[in-house]
């Protein structure tokens, strides 16, 4: 995780907050996914299951893509704004 930017505070909190988001979206995604597998598994596992796809299943299923890729940009972006202070550090350390 990026450090804070004593320059720009409001920013850095900002990239902070939008990392955690990121963090938290991703791991609702692989919740959902985890929790669909799960219970396919055991229920593709018994003898004569009548296992079908319900609207909960396409749900957990959609969140499970949409909260991880979700996440993972957010993230990246959180991630991008950490590397334009290193940027922006770099620069001034070398001007000076």
């Amino acid at each position: 995780m990026m450090q804070a930017n004593m320059r720009f505070p409001v920013l850095s909190m900002l990239a902070k907050i939008i990392f955690i988001v990121g963090v938290l979206a991703l791991l609702i995604g692989l919740f959902s996914g985890v929790k669909e597998f799960i219970e396919f598994t055991k229920l593709s596992g018994q003898q004569y299951s009548n296992w079908s796809f319900e609207t909960k299943d396409y749900i957990y299923i959609a969140s499970f893509i949409f909260n991880t890729i979700t996440g993972l940009v957010v993230m990246a972006v959180a991630e991008i704004i950490g590397v334009l202070f290193a940027i922006e550090f770099n620069t001034r350390t070398n001007n000076n």
